[in-house]
């Protein structure tokens, strides 16, 4: 269950020694530097700075109702930190060439920071996907083996919205997909691995049968 009170208290002490606000400290360091022009964290933040026109709606299935239904970006303060970052496909696509280039705030030790491993995240492999390693967390960040290249992502959702970011840094190629359905991500993952397929010259009888 989400703390609204130890999170507030979090919060204080964290925005208190970087002498800003979280969001600040998002607008100052990374997306100014990047040129992240249509980022903002949260949609409330997005929409004072008339960029309310700009937030996709989301789309939930109803079971009961049989139908999918829209809804709105979410204000999410709790996930702060682990997303609410309310962006476009343009602007992301910077944030994902800053790390397979090391450019503007990303540098060399900040990038080996974030793709250092940290713990396995599904050791009965639950989830994972043909040709794919173990799936093991980062700081923010997601890293496997897929046909024996390294892959760095991380997927992203909430109710009405599905992304999902990746690169290869030995090709240094990447990508983001954005969708507006919850459970958008999947179709993300579908999209990602016939990219990265293409990328890698994979026979087409050697690739993952999706409908299957």
């Amino acid at each position: 269950m989400y703390n609204n009170n130890l999170y507030t208290v979090i919060t204080h002490i964290i925005e208190k020694k970087m002498e800003c606000t979280f969001p600040d400290y998002l607008e100052r360091t990374f997306f100014k530097p990047l040129g992240m022009t249509s980022s903002n964290v949260q949609p409330s933040a997005a929409k004072r700075k008339g960029l309310g026109g700009r937030i996709s709606k989301g789309y939930v299935w109803r079971k009961d109702l049989n139908k999918l239904v829209e809804v709105e970006a979410p204000d999410c303060p709790e996930a702060q930190g682990a997303g609410s970052v309310v962006t476009s496909v343009n602007d992301h696509i910077k944030w994902v060439k800053a790390l397979i280039h090391r450019e503007g705030p990303v540098t060399e030790q900040v990038y080996r920071d974030m793709v250092r491993q940290l713990m396995i995240r599904f050791p009965n492999y639950e989830y994972s996907l043909p040709f794919m390693s173990t799936l093991v967390g980062c700081s923010g960040l997601n890293s496997a083996y897929y046909r024996g290249h390294l892959l760095i992502a991380h997927a992203g959702e909430i109710d009405g919205f599905g992304t999902y970011h990746f690169f290869l840094p030995e090709h240094k190629f990447g990508g983001c997909i954005f969708t507006n359905g919850t459970y958008g991500r999947h179709l993300a993952y579908t999209l990602a691995y016939e990219i990265i397929d293409e990328l890698l010259n994979v026979p087409p009888e050697q690739r993952i049968d999706w409908d299957e």
